[in-house]
């Protein structure tokens, strides 16, 4: 996890790892991020860009060519930041609910 700090206080983080594709697939390894988060107070000022970018030089050291970010569909801010940083979207994914009943 990479951490934004202000006056030693975390402000932001961004969770990152590597792992390994089907051994069927052409890319062998991808990288994931899966957590981005900068506080209300300190958004709008760079964190969140600043925190990608190290997200992607501990990829580039590691010679992973391509990572994935998973974010809400309602996030918004999320994808105008992520299209500014020339990120596109790959794939949707939709959620369902059952018949379970939580409160039995």
């Amino acid at each position: 996890t990479i951490v934004a700090l202000i006056n030693d206080t975390v402000v932001g983080y961004c969770s990152v790892a590597v792992r390994d594709q089907p051994s069927f697939y052409i890319v062998k390894k991808i990288g994931s991020i899966s957590g981005l988060f900068v506080s209300k107070n300190h958004r709008k000022k760079g964190i969140a860009t600043n925190l990608l970018v190290e997200a992607k030089s501990f990829f580039t050291d590691r010679e992973i060519k391509y990572f994935t970010v998973f974010t809400s569909a309602a996030n918004e801010a999320a994808f105008k930041l992520y299209k500014r940083l020339g990120m596109d979207i790959l794939s949707t994914t939709f959620i369902g609910e059952t018949d379970y009943n939580t409160s039995n």
